[in-house]
């Protein structure tokens, strides 16, 4: 692809993700025969000029358009799926605020690669035919129609919310009236600096400090789930999809007795679902592959590693404050605290992520030298920076060491 990477259109702003992007972007959405469209975006400076980009192309081709401003990204998707029109994001998620994005879904769901191809398409050409003049519209339930999915939420525990300064920065004192939050005070820069999933050592120091029972860490478009616990220990995506899965188990409603992860996912994770009589269906990175997955085997949970879950018979779209609602109901359905819900031994995991323009190999030739070992692997392209994953696991720590240094010498860049 030449625009979309894992998850929509990512990059640097007025490098690789320009204004005259955006505004082709908005007119390729004609692809989609649809005339009405919702818009929203996470809390980055460049913004206003995005998503008035984006606006302006779709306008040209007479799509009238929901600017809801700041949302997250399950709150676009949810909306989108309600109403059977065109969803756009314009967030770069996880990434520091000079970057952003352009996500795109469609009746709620995310767009296949032959769609995104499609869209591509259109914006190389430039052909477009002007046909008319979109409205802006008022959107007057877009919040209300989202937050009747936590209506019933009901709990006596002590939380801690670290919104990463990001698009969850409102609605979570909203649906988490009693909890105490940090990370809720953008400033257009500061999304995703030193908060949020990717530093959750923030919100760890936070709920031990305030003594809180739980502690919930999104990443900048909401759609990820990281928990703190009482004691400061750490949930990921694994740990989560562990908890959730014999939970469905337990109460009948884990569908096949099957969940999908990405390849990232712990072995120990997949080896203890085994002995518990939950088969594993492997996915590639990325939230849309775990939809993919999960609508076409019939799955109920699908989760990776950073935190985004997947409750397919809820509604088929990674939500982190959805998450972090069901896992409450979830921790009062079994009344025990998360470490002893969390009972499989993890192998040990280094990752490595190097700038893809200092390596001198092909992703055949470094998979052709690392086909001889026996441990867990994988090296990848980002699809979202122009960094090259490295994955190493294995049960001793010891040979997981050796062999990315062996696999870093390979590389030639051994002082990383």
């Amino acid at each position: 692809m030449k625009y979309f990477g894992t998850d929509g259109i990512r990059g640097k702003v007025n490098k690789k993700l320009t204004v005259d992007i955006a505004f082709k972007v908005g007119k390729a959405l004609k692809v989609f025969d649809c005339k009405t469209m919702v818009i929203g975006c996470d809390t980055r400076d460049s913004n206003v000029m995005l998503v008035s980009a984006v606006i302006a192309g779709a306008q040209s081709m007479g799509i009238d358009v929901y600017n809801v401003f700041v949302a997250t990204t399950p709150q676009i998707i949810y909306y989108s799926y309600l109403k059977n029109i065109i969803g756009v994001i314009i967030t770069a998620s996880h990434n520091p605020y000079y970057d952003n994005g352009i996500k795109i879904v469609y009746k709620g769901k995310k767009l296949n690669s032959d769609v995104e191809k499609e869209i591509e398409d259109i914006i190389d050409k430039d052909d477009f035919n002007y046909c008319n003049y979109g409205k802006l519209l008022n959107c007057l339930d877009f919040e209300s129609c989202y937050l009747t999915r936590f209506k019933d939420l009901k709990t006596d525990l002590k939380i801690g919310i670290d919104c990463s300064n990001g698009a969850s920065y409102d609605i979570a004192s909203k649906i988490f009236t009693d909890a105490m939050i940090i990370g809720n005070n953008p400033n257009g820069k500061n999304i995703n600096l030193d908060v949020g999933c990717l530093n959750i050592k923030h919100l760890k120091d936070y709920v031990v400090l305030n003594k809180l029972d739980i502690g919930f860490s999104f990443d900048g478009d909401a759609d990820r789930l990281i928990v703190v616990d009482n004691e400061g220990r750490i949930y990921d995506g694994d740990d989560l999809a562990y908890i959730f899965s014999r939970y469905l188990k337990d109460i009948g409603k884990l569908n096949k007795n099957s969940i999908a992860l990405t390849i990232m996912s712990n072995k120990g994770l997949v080896d203890k679902l085994n002995e518990i009589g939950i088969s594993v269906i492997e996915t590639p990175v990325g939230d849309k592959n775990l939809i993919k997955a999960c609508e076409e085997f019939d799955l109920s949970l699908g989760s990776e590693v950073s935190g985004h879950i997947i409750f397919n018979d809820l509604y088929c779209c990674g939500d982190g404050l959805l998450n972090a609602y069901y896992l409450i109901k979830v921790l009062d359905y079994y009344n025990k605290p998360l470490k002893e819900l969390v009972d499989y031994n993890k192998y040990y995991v280094v990752e490595k992520n190097i700038n893809i323009n200092k390596i001198n190999k092909t992703i055949a030739e470094i998979d052709n030298f690392i086909s001889h070992y026996e441990s867990k692997i994988i090296v990848r392209k980002s699809g979202t920076e122009d960094l090259l994953r490295i994955y190493v696991s294995d049960k001793d720590e010891v040979v997981m060491n050796l062999i990315l240094s062996e696999l870093m010498f390979y590389l030639g860049v051994i002082n990383e």
